[in-house]
């Protein structure tokens, strides 16, 4: 499954456009403030605007409609911002010239807003249409200068300027100066722009590339889950079974599993693969094949063992070990025969609820060291008696104060279920959530739940 990395990048920067958008009708709504001061100010006759006022009273009312319009709008729009960007150079254009190069500031406005963009032709457009502006502004400014009387009057009594200025000398002064004042703002929005648009790619490689590996990784744990027989499709009139995994990650390192070796011989093991993860899920996979391959030509448990060790070293370069803990049942005697590959011993819980485990001496785990003789021991299962195997992501769990669930509250969650597999599975699953209380899971939890009941008739679903 692939992602489409051009549809998530587009959609970031839709989304930054409608933020950019907001950032902008926000500036014209302080617009609409200030020119309401400066109007204050005129009518308290502190300072006189002249007839000017009354196209302050036009930039109020649009400053205010055009922002409250952009913030209100809920959805995104693409030429939005040309409307927001293009009133914004007008305006800056009609207080240039009766202003002159005193509104540089407000003339950088549209240039630094549209970086915010990242869109390197528009920010470019911005300042060719900028400096034509400038350009028309100082001149139409000079032409009003020395022939309109309100301007002249306007210029010579608040910015100090005489209309008897040569036009070279005029534009030299005011337009080169704009230009040259221009020039370095311009060079750092559009460079702004180049960075802020590589690293908007950047990050919408990353997240394509975690959304990627997310979904493989689901995928990874779904086939891992399919690989592993599932205990509500099993029926026996010999056995009953139930199984529970939660995996730390989105994969798993331990495993379980169960099958018919023969017509008469049942088969039970549960491991736990070093580390967590992917890694330790592929290499999970490895030594369940490993072993159900040797158990197709071998019949005594210790020689699979052997034989399946020997395999899982030959192809593990990386080192990695597993703990396995595996029976083999007889259906109709329900004697069975076992090897523990360093794993924690099963607990055996008795028609009577008497628990039990079932101990050895230590062995050697799986995938260290070739030519293990591993030693097998016995074991005899009655009417009702319960199997229960478990990883140490069970015993390990831990709750907000670091303590570990360890193997008192296991026994205590086996002894006070009822003797029914699923019963005891879900007994379990509560103790560890209620004892974790929230505390994040750090290792794998995997349960195997196994009940021997005399019968002769035995189905397979």
């Amino acid at each position: 499954m692939s992602v489409n990395y051009k549809k998530i990048s587009h959609s970031l920067f839709e989304r930054n456009e409608y933020e950019t958008n907001k950032i902008m009708a926000r500036v014209f709504l302080w617009l609409a403030a200030i020119v309401v001061v400066t109007n204050s100010l005129h009518y308290l006759h502190i300072f006189d605007l002249g007839k000017i006022v009354y196209f302050n009273h036009f930039k109020f009312t649009y400053y205010l409609v055009i922002g409250i319009w952009a913030i209100k709008s809920k959805s995104y729009n693409h030429w939005m911002k040309y409307v927001l960007l293009g009133s914004l150079l007008f305006f800056a254009g009609m207080d240039d010239i009766v202003s002159s190069f005193y509104t540089a500031p407000f003339i950088l406005c549209p240039l630094l807003l549209s970086a915010k963009y990242y869109t390197p032709k528009m920010t470019m457009g911005i300042i060719v249409i900028t400096v034509i502006m400038l350009f028309f502004t100082s001149s139409l400014s000079f032409y009003l200068e020395n022939h309109s009387e309100l301007i002249d009057k306007y210029h010579h009594y608040y910015l100090g300027l005489y209309k008897h200025h040569h036009y070279s000398h005029f534009m030299y002064d005011h337009f080169l100066c704009k230009i040259i004042c221009y020039i370095l703002p311009a060079m750092i929005a559009f460079e702004f722009v180049y960075s802020g648009k590589k690293l908007f790619r950047e990050q919408s490689r990353t997240i394509t590339d975690s959304t990627t590996m997310h979904t493989q990784m689901r995928l990874a744990a779904e086939i891992q889950k399919n690989s592993l027989p599932d205990s509500d499709k099993f029926t026996s009139k010999n056995f009953d079974i139930n199984t529970l995994m939660i995996p730390a990650r989105e994969t798993a390192g331990d495993f379980y599993d169960f099958y018919w070796l023969n017509k008469d011989t049942f088969v039970v093991c549960v491991a736990d693969v070093s580390d967590k993860g992917l890694p330790s899920a592929m290499f999970m996979m490895s030594v369940r094949n490993a072993f159900r391959g040797v158990g197709l030509t071998v019949n005594e448990i210790s020689s699979v063992f052997t034989m399946a060790n020997n395999l899982i070293c030959e192809e593990n370069p990386e080192g990695m070990f597993v703990t396995l803990w595996m029976a083999f049942i007889n259906k109709n005697t329900g004697k069975g025969k076992f090897v523990n590959a360093g794993h924690l011993p099963p607990i055996l819980k008795k028609a009577d609820g008497t628990l039990q485990y079932l101990e050895n001496k230590p062995q050697p785990f799986l995938g260290m060291f070739e030519n293990i003789a591993y030693e097998e021991h016995e074991f005899q299962l009655h009417n009702g008696d319960t199997l229960c195997l478990f990883t140490d992501g069970v015993t390990d769990a831990i709750n907000k104060n670091d303590e570990r669930f360890e193997l008192k509250n296991l026994e205590k969650s086996i002894a006070t279920s009822g003797t029914k597999p699923k019963e005891i599975c879900t007994n379990i699953k509560t103790a560890i959530l209620d004892f974790a209380n929230g505390e994040e899971q750090f290792d794998d939890i995997t349960i195997l739940a196994l009940q021997y009941k005399d019968g002769n008739i035995i189905s397979l679903a």
